[in-house]
């Protein structure tokens, strides 16, 4: 096959095909800078699906449970040799990304003569000094999109723009509190489960529709939602929220 280009393009287009497929009832995870940190937030009826990954990031995924945390633990390895070896202040969101999981990411998806990885990423990266926030959306074929302010990942890139477009159409110019960002999460992925179950797409639910959206599902799930605070005390930024602080947003 590698020396018949066509074949190896029709091979990498089935496989793109095949990996949409299997990730297209995925529940979308949302970042969103808030006014001190970020948020990362899904809704999951089984594993968590945000993890911390480093003092100042974190990560979560859409995706086959084995390869979020193929993909996690490769994440969370370098990192820790990056800080050992180095300094903290070596470990950045940038290196990570770029030297560790997209070349791994992209050899999978190119090499198709072995599974792919069926897994896309949201890792986030709490700014300092003068470097900003970072929110990095990563494709199953390890394409990247960078954002300070929100971002999403879905099961499809066409769910993607959409969610991206809501988000910026409600988000205003400055970060909102935690509890306004956890509405406009919740919100927006009841937006992308709506798109998902919708058999054609012809007119945007109202805000009465996603709410209700939101409601019903937490009777059959459970919110995973965690943040970056930059406020905390401690090295360690990451904490996740707990039922009643996201209750009481959602009220």
């Amino acid at each position: 096959m590698l020396d018949e280009p066509y074949r190896w393009i029709e091979a990498i287009e089935n496989r793109r095909e095949y990996i949409e497929e299997r990730l297209q009832t995925g529940s979308p995870v949302v970042g969103i800078a808030y006014e001190q940190g970020i948020l990362s937030l899904t809704v999951t009826a089984g594993e968590p699906k945000v993890f911390e990954v480093y003092d100042r990031m974190a990560v979560s995924a859409v995706g086959h449970p084995a390869d979020i945390d193929k993909l996690r633990m490769q994440i969370i390895d370098m990192a820790h040799v990056e800080g050992f070896s180095k300094s903290q202040a070596d470990v950045t969101l940038h290196r990570l990304v770029n030297f560790g999981l997209t070349p791994l990411i992209k050899q999978a998806f190119d090499t198709v003569f072995s599974s792919p990885l069926i897994v896309k990423l949201l890792a986030v990266e709490l700014g300092q000094a003068r470097r900003p926030n970072q929110l990095y959306a990563i494709n199953y074929d390890g394409e990247t999109r960078i954002h300070q302010q929100h971002s999403v990942v879905t099961g499809s890139e066409e769910m993607d723009a959409e969610l991206m477009e809501y988000l910026g159409k409600h988000m205003g110019a400055e970060n909102p509190s935690l509890e306004e960002a956890i509405r406009t999460a919740m919100r927006t992925w009841a937006l992308g489960r709506h798109l998902t179950r919708a058999e054609e797409f012809t007119e945007m639910p109202t805000e009465d529709d996603l709410w209700a959206s939101v409601q019903e599902q937490l009777d059959q799930a459970q919110i995973d939602a965690a943040v970056l605070d930059a406020e905390a005390s401690t090295s360690s930024k990451f904490r996740r929220l707990t039922e009643e602080e996201i209750k009481v947003c959602l009220m």
